[in-house]
């Protein structure tokens, strides 16, 4: 066994860090990659979807009519278990990143990699966070979904 190897238990084969550790970087920093890409084409899609709810209760918004308005309360209700839902995937998507960001900052320190050349710092470039953007996106139209559903509901309870 080299130093710093384990034996694999499903296989029986010694595996070292010294052969595969500059692979096993790049793997960790694609997987990262694709975690956040995968993150920012879903989020896509649900905020289109939010925007097709958010159309439709402006087209059934259009008339006081009870059953418009109980379709705005449903559209609401929908639009909330939307965002939920969104939320929910996103932050699973966020725990990923940081788990593949954790396991690749420990293999650079493992091999030595210096600060200035590796991929993942202990230090954040400066700035706003794309991840609190995000969040606050999902948060306001989380909002919305709350306050459409509740004045419809409201309208509902007055008017019968």
């Amino acid at each position: 066994m080299s130093v710093g190897g384990c034996v694999l238990a499903a296989t029986g084969k010694t595996w070292s860090p010294e052969s595969y550790e500059m692979q096993q970087l790049s793997d960790l920093n694609a997987m990262e990659r694709q975690q956040d890409t995968n993150l920012w084409a879903s989020s896509a899609i649900y905020l289109a979807a939010n925007g097709v709810l958010l159309v439709a209760v402006a087209a059934v918004s259009g008339s006081l009519a009870p059953l418009s308005v109980l379709a705005a309360a449903g559209i609401g209700i929908f639009g909330l278990i939307l965002t939920y839902v969104w939320w929910i995937t996103a932050e699973r998507a966020y725990i990923y990143e940081i788990h593949w960001i954790e396991r690749a900052k420990a293999l650079q320190r493992h091999v030595g990699l210096p600060d200035e050349f590796a991929v993942w710092s202990e230090n954040r470039p400066p700035g706003p966070s794309a991840r609190n953007a995000n969040r606050l996106l999902r948060l306001s139209l989380f909002g919305v979904w709350a306050i459409i559903t509740a004045t419809s509901m409201l309208w509902l309870v007055v008017r019968f």
